[in-house]
């Protein structure tokens, strides 16, 4: 079996190296070269043929964003951010949109002498890009943003809730997710729960800045929040989320951290993966 082959782009050395240590520290991955900057990546890229690039996202010459940008035209290869700029909303998203598989945040900041402590993550992720086909990470066009306004014009013609659709997204999953809620519209009868395969950490700016790109109101789904038709909840696959309803009978969430029982009306586990754990789904209806 060959080695999975991984370019290294960081700006500092210190980074560079830490991430190449810890890479091969696995059988199945060699790091192929390492890079400062987008531009000298870019170079590289052609020439060592990776199959896997992690890849800063605030570097000088060639930032990362612009990279992917070329990366993702000119010589598609799967890539994972590692990047202290993970909690930036907006950072988040927009490489997310443009085809990274996954954002990795750095352990304490730029330059981290406890990166180790991430090498799981980081090389769980480089195996699942490397397996990822590029015909499925691809850039999403963003629909027109979304005011407060636009979005309660929309919830004047209300339906009363009668269905939760259920969605698991694996990594790479987030486009797909804007292209299905930018094209439903938020005045059918129904919420959408969302189980992405996505670090904990980045989940709420990456929540609130997809808020801003689809009709639909994204919140983050969090245990006594009510179900309303026109909402999107959204949790990292790390967690599992239920159906439950009170003494109104109004249907309201529970979220747990992994698998744990509930009385109520479960709708999936899914830790730790989307696929490897999905029990089963419900759909609630009120009468």
């Amino acid at each position: 079996m060959e080695k999975i082959r991984v370019l290294v782009v960081d700006d500092t050395a210190f980074m560079r190296k830490a991430v190449t240590q810890l890479l091969e520290t696995d059988p199945d991955i060699e790091v192929a070269g390492s890079a400062s900057n987008g531009l000298e990546a870019l170079k590289m890229i052609r020439k060592l043929k990776p199959d896997v690039i992690t890849l800063d996202i605030d570097m000088p010459v060639m930032d990362g964003l612009t990279a992917i940008r070329h990366i993702m035209i000119c010589c598609p290869v799967p890539i994972v951010a590692l990047s202290s700029l993970s909690a930036q909303g907006s950072v988040t998203f927009e490489a997310l949109r443009l085809g990274v598989v996954d954002f990795v945040p750095k352990p304490s900041g730029a330059v981290s002498p406890d990166i180790s402590s991430s090498a799981k993550q980081i090389i769980n992720r480089v195996k699942i890009a490397c397996s990822m086909t590029m015909g499925n990470v691809r850039r999403v066009r963003l629909p027109k943003k979304w005011s407060t306004d636009m979005r309660l014009a929309n919830l004047y013609r209300y339906y009363p809730l009668e269905y939760a659709v259920v969605l698991g997204t694996t990594l790479g999953g987030p486009n797909t997710v804007i292209r299905l809620l930018s094209r439903l519209s938020p005045t059918v009868p129904a919420a959408v729960l969302v189980i992405q395969e996505i670090s904990p950490t980045i989940i709420h700016s990456f929540a609130a800045r997809f808020n801003e790109y689809v009709p639909w109101k994204v919140e983050v789904a969090q245990t006594g929040m009510l179900m309303e038709q026109g909402t999107c909840y959204i949790c990292s696959n790390e967690f599992s989320m239920s159906i439950m309803t009170n003494e109104n009978e109004e249907p309201f969430l529970t979220v747990n951290k992994g698998i744990k029982k509930t009385a109520g009306l479960i709708i999936f586990f899914c830790f730790p993966g989307i696929w490897s754990k999905y029990h089963w789904c419900f759909a609630h209806r009120n009468r």
